[in-house]
């Protein structure tokens, strides 16, 4: 076997995982990548953003620029301020808990993916072919893809509250009240989707996409882990996580990066990935160019 590993190169056809030794063993030996809960996520601002009034927010900025409108429904007329509170049931009854995220970053070889997803220095960042990304979209509705923008909460709320109301005001200019209660049922499940799409600027450095998993409008009083949709459960001695997992077949593993202080030899790596049927090229598996020292 040859033990020449090539530099690490960027491409931006991949997009890059990075995790710890263990998690990459893990990985590699169930062939099954775990999206996490969207309430594990690690920004702070993304749970305040689900914490916002937005039926409130909804109205206060269109009091400042109202316009004419009305919706029917069952026989009846409703003005903005009942139409909104006709959200308020959907809110009561959607869980927003079904969301599951796996994260990524179009940074290849990136210290600070290193140090802070990376066990610093000591893991393995994964690549992954954005095609096969794309193909599993493609063929399964309750996936989506979102490179994400870096905005502070005030920012976007006053953006996805003015894109709510503009998408209500252009379904009641042109007549489509059937549009108009669409919006309502799917309301949260939209907005969650977009607040998805956020993070801190303080993030901004890690240049994050995320694989975005939903079971779509799931009620609040019924289970979402049920083994056909592979929800899991893990349990350690202080936490219990809920997790999404697919296949590696859905995601395959385009190259790996071992990390700055990470030197397995490659005769060992070729023997677990082949030992656990994983395919990949010799010249596909490098280690970090970056010279790094942690003591």
């Amino acid at each position: 076997m040859k033990t020449i590993l090539k530099d690490c190169l960027t491409d931006e056809d991949i997009l890059y995982h990075y995790c710890s030794m263990d998690a990459f063993i893990k990985i590699i030996e169930s062939k099954k990548l775990r999206l996490g809960n969207v309430i594990q996520m690690n920004d702070p601002t993304e749970l305040s953003l689900r914490s916002i009034n937005w039926i409130e927010l909804i109205y206060n900025h269109y009091k400042k620029a109202p316009f004419k409108f009305k919706f029917l429904y069952d026989n009846k007329e409703f003005n903005m301020a009942q139409y909104l509170n006709l959200m308020n049931y959907h809110q009561d009854t959607i869980r927003t808990d079904s969301f599951f995220v796996f994260c990524m970053s179009t940074l290849s070889d990136d210290l600070n993916q290193w140090r802070v997803y990376g066990d610093n220095g000591n893991g393995v960042c994964l690549g992954f072919d954005v095609a096969n990304i794309f193909d599993l979209i493609e063929h399964d509705s309750n996936f989506t893809y979102n490179e994400l923008e870096y905005e502070d909460l005030q920012s976007i709320a006053d953006f996805a509250t003015d894109s709510m109301l503009c998408k209500i005001e252009d379904y009641y200019r042109a007549g489509d009240n059937n549009g108009l209660h669409k919006f309502i049922e799917n309301f949260y499940s939209d907005l969650e989707f977009f607040v998805l799409r956020y993070k801190h600027p303080a993030y901004k450095a890690e240049s994050e996409a995320r694989l975005i998993y939903k079971k779509h409008n799931i009620q609040k009083d019924t289970a979402i882990f049920q083994k056909t949709d592979d929800i899991i459960i893990c349990t350690d001695f202080s936490d219990i996580k809920t997790y999404k997992e697919i296949s590696l077949s859905d995601m395959k593993i385009k190259n790996i990066t071992f990390g700055p202080t990470n030197r397995v030899p490659i005769d060992n790596i070729l023997l677990f990935l082949h030992a656990n049927n994983i395919e990949i090229d010799s010249n596909q598996i490098y280690y970090s160019n970056i010279p790094y020292r942690t003591k």
